[in-house]
């Protein structure tokens, strides 16, 4: 075999990021959460970032500490005049009140979450031994915020295997998973939906048919009910379309979330928070103007005085040399970071001040129905800036008007067809007020919805109603059939 060098030329076209880039990009990516928390981080880790010192103007309003009631008091020719403000005002105008903030964070500490419930209940049971006890302590830990066991028996006895370095088999963690399983709400600790509607229903009243026969159905043809092929149902099991109607009603009425329903400080402290702010300009006498401002709470940054008084000639040493290039390496990064802020910033109201040009309607209405189809191109093409910069610009992030919040993504949608003049929010719309409003005992099929979408001007293709029924959640027809209505 002969063996010989050879030499080949390619060309290929490599877009490299340069470090600034990088940084950039993933400041653009962060919600105003996380910025704020990326904010005092560099300001924790690099002494040459400072916050910026208030103008002397502005000093004047930190001594303002009139309350509410000094206020209304200014108002009126005396005291008797006066009406008396409410309690709640009159409590949160004191100085040494609680703030509204507190009394929030006191109000979510009081509130009691799953896992606060179940360990409750646990400490009030009658436990076997103190093994038991810490197993249900360890599946308490294990269940999800609907109450669902997320890991298997055996995980979860090799996790305590682990844990304790003793060995444990499923069979040590049953009596404490049957334990859990007992306790508020009903349902909890299941490892599907069928075991979640099982433990509901064998709370329920025995000697009662009508459960005897809602049992029967999820324990053994859970399959046929998941299919709604309620015809079939009512052969195996051998009853009367009514009697599987009220069996029916009964298993509508379980929770399939039982944990959902236990209020969570957790959860509740979890709020978006809106990264723009967009309100009309009420100066405008037409109502077509809007202002748009950031809602993040990041104070004005600057370089600190030391780094640029420090720069100046002086004596060379070799102490004052690593001191220098320590100083200069920190300012670079505190210009660095303040410019790349300053762009982030710019580049978000950007994009927000281009989406509320192009969906002027919308903004004025606050009406979904209303926004036009809109891609990430045509703001990217408005701006000058390429369209990755407009996509991580608007992910994740939220925009705060006076009617509500909207993720800025709720903004771009295409048009279904090239002919077609309105969005796929007013399509989704259209098919959601007419499954709304079908028969439920016959639902339209994606055929009939599309035939009837054509009779409203909308030309859509079926292929294109099934999707965005999916989109939205809905079954099909055979899905969203029922026998009757649903009871109450």
């Amino acid at each position: 075999m002969n063996d010989r060098l050879q030499l080949n030329s390619e060309l290929r076209q490599q877009q490299t990021l340069t470090p600034m880039q990088v940084q950039f990009v993933r400041l653009l990516e962060m919600n105003a959460a996380a910025i704020e928390d990326e904010v005092q981080r560099r300001l924790d880790e690099n002494p040459a970032l400072e916050v910026a010192e208030p103008a002397e103007n502005s000093r004047a309003d930190d001594s303002f500490n009139e309350t509410a009631e000094d206020l209304q008091r200014a108002d009126y020719r005396d005291e008797d005049d006066m009406p008396p403000l409410p309690a709640s005002a009159r409590s949160h105008s004191t100085g040494d009140a609680a703030s509204v903030s507190s009394i929030l964070e006191s109000s979510a500490a009081d509130e009691e979450t799953l896992a606060d419930m179940l360990t409750r209940q646990l400490r009030e049971a009658d436990v076997p031994d103190d093994a038991t006890r810490a197993y249900a302590e360890f599946i308490i830990g294990n269940l999800d915020s609907n109450g669902r066991l997320t890991r298997t028996l055996i995980d979860i006895a090799d996790d305590i295997s682990v844990e304790t370095g003793t060995e444990v088999s499923r069979a040590d963690v049953v009596p404490a998973f049957e334990l859990v399983r007992s306790f508020d709400p009903a349902g909890v600790c299941a490892i599907d939906l069928r075991d979640c509607l099982l433990l509901q229903l064998r709370r329920m009243d025995d000697d009662n048919a009508d459960v005897a026969l809602a049992r029967l159905v999820v324990d053994r043809y859970f399959d046929l009910l998941a299919s709604r092929r309620y015809d079939k149902l009512a052969q195996r099991v051998k009853a009367s379309a009514d009697d599987l109607d009220r069996a029916l009603a009964i298993i509508r009425g379980l929770d399939p979330y039982p944990g959902s329903s236990v209020s969570s400080s957790a959860d509740r402290a979890q709020h978006i928070t809106p990264d723009l702010v967009v309100e009309p300009d009420y100066d405008d006498p037409t109502g077509r103007r809007f202002l748009v401002s950031l809602s993040q709470r990041v104070p004005e940054l600057t370089v600190a005085q030391w780094v640029t008084t420090g720069e100046g000639d002086r004596r060379s040493t070799p102490a004052l040399d690593q001191a220098d290039a320590f100083m200069r390496s920190r300012g670079r990064e505190a210009r660095d970071f303040i410019e790349l802020l300053k762009r982030r910033n710019d580049t978000l109201l950007a994009v927000m001040r281009t989406i509320v040009d192009m969906q002027s309607e919308f903004f004025r209405t606050e009406d979904p129905a209303t926004i036009r189809p809109m891609i990430l191109r045509e703001v990217a093409e408005r701006i000058g800036r390429d369209i990755s910069v407009v996509s991580r610009a608007t992910s994740g992030k939220y925009v705060s008007m006076p009617g509500g919040v909207y993720p800025l993504k709720m903004f771009f949608n295409e048009a279904p067809t090239d002919q077609a003049n309105v969005s796929a929010h007013s399509i989704q719309d259209a098919i959601r007020r007419l499954i709304e409003g079908e028969d439920k005992r016959a639902p339209l099929s994606d055929d009939a919805l599309t035939a009837q979408l054509a009779d409203q001007g909308l030309d859509i293709a079926r292929r294109t109603v099934a999707k965005y029924r999916e989109q939205m959640g809905f079954p099909n027809s055979r899905g969203r059939i029922e026998r009757r209505a649903p009871k109450p």
